[in-house]
Parts: C-alpha cells; sequence; structure tokens
C-alpha cells in the first residue's frame, strides 16, 4: 500500500460531526435544500438557447439563487456544455470566463449546491465577506481543519459510514458525458436515497 493510502486510510479513521446519525430535522433541511437546487437546474434549463455560454448560465443560476435567499453555497454552479461534460474529475468546476457556448443538439451539465439554514453538508465558513463555497476560503479552512479523508468515501476509507453520503456518478461515452447527484442517508441499521423521486428524473433512452 502507498504512503498516500495508508495515510487516508489512517485518517478516515477520525470521527467528525459528518459522521452523527441525521434527525428528521437534518433530512428535512437536506432534501429542502436539495429541492432549491433541482429547482434551479430545472429553472435554467428552460430558459437556455443556442448562443447561452456556459459563463452566461452560471451567473444565470447565481442570480436565481440569490433571488430564492441563498446566500452561501457548497459550491458555486457548475456548467458543463458539449465536449466540457467530458471533462476529469480534477478539471470539474465552475466556468472560468465564457467557456463553450451552447449549440443545438448539445449536452448540458448544470450542477448548484445551495446552502439553506445550514443544510447542504456542513456550513462552510464565510472570512472577509465572501461568498462560502467550496471554491472560496472559508471552504479551504474548513476542509484543513477537516483533514478531507474522514470525509470522503473512498477503497481507503475505513472510519464510520453513517451520515449523509453525496453519491455523484460521472458517465462518459463517445462524444458527450453524463453526471447526477444524490445524497444517501446511512444509519446504523439502514440506508435510503434523500428523495427516490429523484430517481425517476433520471431516464435512459435504450
Amino acid at each position: 500500500m502507498s504512503t498516500s493510502h495508508r495515510l487516508e486510510e489512517s485518517l478516515s479513521k477520525r470521527r467528525t460531526a459528518s459522521h452523527r446519525t441525521p434527525t428528521a430535522a437534518d433530512v428535512a433541511g437536506f432534501r429542502h435544500a436539495q429541492g432549491l437546487g433541482f429547482s434551479c437546474a430545472q429553472a435554467v434549463a428552460a430558459e437556455m438557447r443556442p448562443g447561452w455560454t456556459e459563463g452566461r448560465t452560471c451567473r444565470w443560476m447565481m442570480d436565481w439563487l440569490h433571488d430564492h435567499g441563498v446566500r452561501t453555497m457548497l459550491h458555486k454552479p457548475i456548467v458543463a456544455i458539449g465536449p466540457n461534460s467530458l471533462a476529469p474529475d480534477d478539471q470539474w468546476g465552475p466556468p472560468r470566463g465564457e467557456g463553450v457556448t451552447l449549440r443545438e443538439g448539445d449536452v448540458a451539465i448544470l450542477d448548484c449546491s445551495p446552502v439553506v439554514d445550514g443544510y447542504m453538508w456542513f456550513l462552510p465558513q464565510r472570512p472577509f465577506g465572501w461568498i462560502a463555497s467550496w471554491h472560496g476560503p472559508g471552504f479551504l479552512f474548513t476542509l484543513s481543519r477537516r483533514l478531507v479523508f474522514p470525509e470522503v468515501l473512498g477503497p481507503h476509507h475505513h472510519g464510520p459510514k453513517t451520515g449523509v453520503w453525496a453519491i455523484e456518478p460521472h458517465i462518459r461515452a463517445g462524444e458527450f458525458g453524463a453526471k447526477f447527484e444524490e445524497l444517501l442517508i446511512v444509519e446504523p441499521d439502514r440506508a435510503y436515497w434523500l428523495d427516490d423521486i429523484s430517481q425517476r428524473r433520471i431516464t435512459i433512452a435504450t
């Protein structure tokens, strides 16, 4: 086993607040925040037309979330159009500049994660008046404190599995990619999806 894997295994055993079994109020809070994220994605999808850029779409989503009372995000909206939907995970993030322009028939991946009343995951800190997100300094400070490994589920994770986990598969095939995310609630004796309705939104044509 490599040094990094041994480090991950060791640090993953640390117990953090994230491993606490969520209460009914927690589940309701996560579900409300997730529903707002879905609504934002559906709203911008209805507005997008050929000629829209990734940057314009991101700004539209930011404005929509702000208009609906969101002041903090786990991450800023991510928009990946056409070839960018194939981007490797280590290059996944908010658009830089205007990015790719939407063409007729293009695939677009829309991803946002608003924080509402302290939910989605944990509430990032907000130093210096920045909008907190994992792309800002508040998240980095929190990440450093938590040492990240207990919060990431991987093959070398040996810590507690209870809590709320984001399951986010990214599938790439041919000229485009597809991505979806759902939250898995793990209790000591059972596990269930936060919102089964969202699973019925995923359609695979054969």
